[in-house]
């Protein structure tokens, strides 16, 4: 699944890499690669603070892996992303108007505000040097978790 408001290219999330794995069950190989990287993730970062086991499984449920390679654009100026993204590896260079102002790097957050207000992004979001992986939750997605576990959707 290709995050369809990305400006990717053929940048993959960790589903489609699954399709390619040999051996072992493809839903296996997901949720387990996406169970490291949000227990990593979580261990270290302010936003998972407070979240319950129980919680904790809702969310390895939605939460799906984005790698983008270095220059890609995650974000455009006027779009309106329909996910919101925690970085987990690599960095974003952010720019306004054509100029970059600053970096994003691990643990920090992405488009929650415009999941939220639906209003287009001002800024546009680029992968860093080495590229950027993201754990990323759909608006569908997130809308699925707020009423399967309102405290969750809060806490996110």
């Amino acid at each position: 699944m290709v995050l369809t408001d990305l400006n990717l290219g053929t940048v993959k999330t960790e589903d489609e890499d699954e399709e390619e794995t040999e051996g072992a069950s493809a839903e296996h190989v997901r949720r387990d690669a996406v169970y490291k990287l949000l227990f990593e993730v979580q261990s270290t970062s302010s936003w998972f603070s407070g979240i319950d086991p129980e919680e904790n499984g809702i969310l390895e449920e939605f939460v799906k892996i984005l790698r983008a390679p270095r220059g890609a654009y995650l974000i455009t100026a006027g779009s309106r992303p329909s996910y919101l993204g925690i970085i987990a590896k690599g960095f974003l260079d952010v720019y306004s108007e054509g100029r970059k102002v600053t970096y994003l790097g691990y643990g920090e957050m992405i488009g929650e505000m415009t999941l939220l207000t639906q209003r287009a992004s001002a800024l546009e979001l680029r992968a860093g040097k080495d590229g950027v992986t993201l754990l990323t939750i759909q608006r569908l997605d997130f809308r699925k978790i707020f009423d399967r576990c309102p405290a969750l959707g809060l806490k996110l």
